[in-house]
């Protein structure tokens, strides 16, 4: 992690982490009839790489208002779905997305009043998978949904928020 505090008003953090996680030995069943995974095998749900990134800018609007505004990034290099890449009914392989957020507050004394966007370009970023193979799609096949089998990050989000600090 870095963070510089440059000019005036500025601020810059940045991040980054790998992360090298895998079995260190074989995946065996609970009965131990087979292996689920050979060791080696990449963590599900596991980036190898992640980076953050925030900009903000703060200012003395009037002599008791501030305005801070803030850009924030985020990414994430591929996960996969399964322990195991040949799982018939979970082995995926999620692409690697980012995401960015960005407010503006006015901070006045105890009290902030601000706009939000979150995922400000609706970046769809999945991060785990329902396959068809597993629910299928109708009830015969145990899927009661609307054939939404995606875990993805939130939607763009647009707001307002006020908040009191005591």
């Amino acid at each position: 992690e870095y963070s510089l505090a440059f000019g005036e008003g500025w601020l810059l953090n940045l991040g980054y982490a790998y992360t090298d996680g895998e079995l260190d030995t074989d995946m065996r069943s609970a009965d131990d009839v087979y292996v689920v995974a050979p060791g080696g095998s990449r963590l599900p749900g596991l980036a190898e790489h992640t980076a953050n990134l925030s900009l903000e800018y703060a200012f003395d609007l009037t002599g008791t208002i501030e305005w801070v505004n803030r850009l924030g990034g985020y990414y994430q290099s591929e996960t996969k779905n399964h322990i195991n890449d040949n799982s018939f009914y979970f082995g995926r392989t999620m692409s690697a997305f980012s995401i960015w957020d960005f407010n503006s507050n006015l901070v006045m004394g105890d009290w902030t009043v601000g706009l939000f966007v979150k995922n400000l370009f609706n970046e769809e970023g999945v991060v785990g998978v329902f396959t068809e193979e597993y629910m299928g799609t109708s009830p015969e096949q145990k899927y009661y949904g609307n054939g939404a089998k995606s875990i993805i990050a939130r939607p763009r989000t647009v707001g307002l928020a006020v908040t009191w600090d005591f």
